[in-house]
């Protein structure tokens, strides 16, 4: 039994041939380095007439796509923003609401009606803090994917005002 190194299993294998080598070899000889707008385009087009047409079609929809992302982060947050607010509110209302339903001043009827006014307003409450949840991290992961393509066109990237902020309860 013989051991081939990896070297040597590839040098002996019928499918390295010249060809093969040189037609790789060519691939990467021929690869425009100066003339390229963009490194993922040049890592597997051979021409660089044919990478200009790819950038130049690909571009506008980067552009808009930063567009898009950028107006979409700041409407997920304000979403976020509205959605606490009003959970906030609503839990508040409905304490208020079971506090009095509870009291002896509302009659037997009211308090049954108030009690199911509370209930409903806590879970109307729910939604709304469950909205201002997955609004937030729409927000983040639209800075997330606006910062990738940032960060591949070598530009700083965007803060994302969700994470740069601490929030410090116990002032």
């Amino acid at each position: 039994m013989e051991i081939i190194q990896g070297d040597q299993k590839a040098k002996n294998s019928p499918q390295t041939t010249k060809k093969n080598t040189k037609k790789r070899n060519d691939v990467k000889n021929n690869l425009p380095s100066s003339q390229s707008k963009s490194a993922w385009a040049t890592s597997w087009t051979t021409r660089p007439e044919l990478t200009e047409q790819i950038v130049a079609i690909v571009e506008p929809a980067v552009i808009d796509d930063i567009r898009s992302m950028s107006r979409g982060r700041v409407v997920w947050r304000n979403m976020a923003t509205v959605g606490e607010t009003m959970g906030r509110v609503s839990t508040a209302v409905s304490t208020v609401l079971a506090f009095a339903g509870a009291s002896e001043i509302a009659g037997q009827d009211s308090s049954r009606i108030l009690s199911f006014v509370a209930g409903g307003v806590g879970c109307l409450g729910m939604v709304f803090g469950s909205l201002a949840n997955f609004s937030r991290t729409q927000s983040i992961e639209r800075s997330e994917a606006m910062n990738l393509i940032l960060q591949q066109a070598d530009i700083e990237n965007m803060p994302d005002i969700n994470q740069a902020l601490v929030v410090n309860d116990t002032d």
